[in-house]
């Protein structure tokens, strides 16, 4: 049977866990949004480093941000298996035009709460300083938790 995680599962994972975000350059359309999470959920099914299986979970968050975490407590990702996971989800950005490697988008949440994209050669005043955005340079499960901070508490203020 086909392991499926929702966003909570990553959440609960240890707060050590290793994390790679990757943000879309819109929200997943509900009819691919299913389609990739098969497929994330089988990749991470199959994951291994060294022949090991490892404890890995899929999401999709905001219904815009990709991740893989790793509990690495039982069995380190090493570089094969970090390389797979990167080209697992180049085929995914190529097979859905993700644009997922594109680093200087943010999302960032509106006045009214809504998500939003920007990005950050192109901000013209939109960002200010207590903007909430999403810090997609989270590395842990228990960064992730935290990964929406006012601007001016992120890498993204240097660009305010």
């Amino acid at each position: 049977m086909l392991k499926t995680y929702s966003p909570e599962s990553i959440l609960e994972m240890n707060p050590d866990s290793k994390v790679w975000v990757y943000v879309a350059k819109q929200p997943i359309a509900e009819p691919l949004f299913g389609d990739i999470l098969t497929l994330g959920n089988s990749f991470v099914k199959d994951w291994a480093a060294h022949g090991t299986e490892l404890d890995a979970r899929f999401s999709i968050l905001n219904n815009q941000v990709i991740v893989l975490a790793v509990d690495q407590s039982n069995q380190q990702a090493t570089g094969c298996s970090i390389d797979s996971s990167v080209q697992f989800i180049k085929q995914l950005d190529q097979k859905y035009q993700l644009d997922l490697f594109e680093r200087m988008r943010v999302l960032h949440k509106s006045d009214s709460g809504d998500i939003q994209t920007a990005h950050l050669q192109k901000l013209n005043g939109e960002l200010k300083q207590n903007t909430l955005v999403f810090d997609h340079l989270a590395d842990t499960v228990g960064s992730l938790k935290t990964a929406w901070k006012t601007a001016s508490d992120t890498w993204v203020a240097r660009f305010i």
